[in-house]
């Protein structure tokens, strides 16, 4: 994995992404009455948009009936139990 320098800090580029993009969409919902937001990774926009862009694209995660809720960017697909995972689909949203 990658690093790079973060305001004086070094980083993994993936994590530090997926961060910064989650502490602006917390910000932005704190602040305002703001749509819900999330970051996808690249396994889930290949299932659901192959050869698309997500970004600015709308799901529902509760039902059809939920809360939209607008993609704001891909991040790399991770494998958290091993090199031999399947990829899966994540989505990763602010807790605020």
């Amino acid at each position: 994995m990658e690093e790079v320098a973060s305001g004086g800090r070094r980083v993994a580029s993936t994590f530090g992404v997926i961060f910064v993009i989650l502490a602006l969409a917390v910000l932005l919902v704190a602040c305002t009455n703001a749509p819900r937001v999330a970051v996808v990774d690249e396994q889930f926009a290949k299932h659901y948009w192959p050869g698309g862009n997500p970004v600015g694209k709308h799901i529902r995660l509760e039902s059809r009936a939920g809360t939209p809720v607008e993609i704001v960017g891909i991040t790399q697909t991770i494998k958290y139990q091993g090199s031999v995972e399947k990829p899966m689909d994540f989505v990763y949203m602010p807790l605020a």
